[in-house]
């Protein structure tokens, strides 16, 4: 799989999402399933970090996923942090998030995942 998730604090409300390579939908839909375990798992919802450096590309036909994710991560998602998206991904997931506004709350872009720490730890969530 060329996605990972872990957790990225030993508080347990952030999720770290490590993209490397190729990935296709069907990944997207086991990390939904996985996203969904481990904001159960922390009893609130959490906060991601989507670490896309070394991503090549953007699954085709990723706004499918849309859906399942509004049904399924709906109110368990803090906010996103996409770091080194380039400026396509940047695009593409912007529309993903508009489509689904409710399931992700805000959506923020960084450089590098220090950098989403920080932004993570200076805007708490209330």
């Amino acid at each position: 799989m060329a996605i990972t998730l872990s957790w990225d604090n030993p508080e347990k409300t952030i999720v770290i999402e490590k993209i490397e390579g190729k990935w296709d939908l069907s990944e997207t839909h086991q990390i939904i399933s996985q996203v969904e375990a481990m904001a159960q798992e922390a009893g609130q919802p959490v906060d991601i970090i989507v670490d896309m450096t070394e991503a090549k590309g953007v699954p085709t036909n990723l706004t499918l996923a849309a859906g399942r994710a509004d049904r399924v991560l709906r109110g368990r998602i803090n906010r996103v942090v996409l770091v080194g998206a380039n400026y396509y991904m940047e695009t593409i997931m912007g529309v993903l998030f508009k489509i689904v506004p409710k399931v992700f709350g805000s959506v923020h872009f960084a450089k590098s995942v220090e950098e989403a720490r920080a932004l993570l730890t200076a805007q708490p969530t209330q």
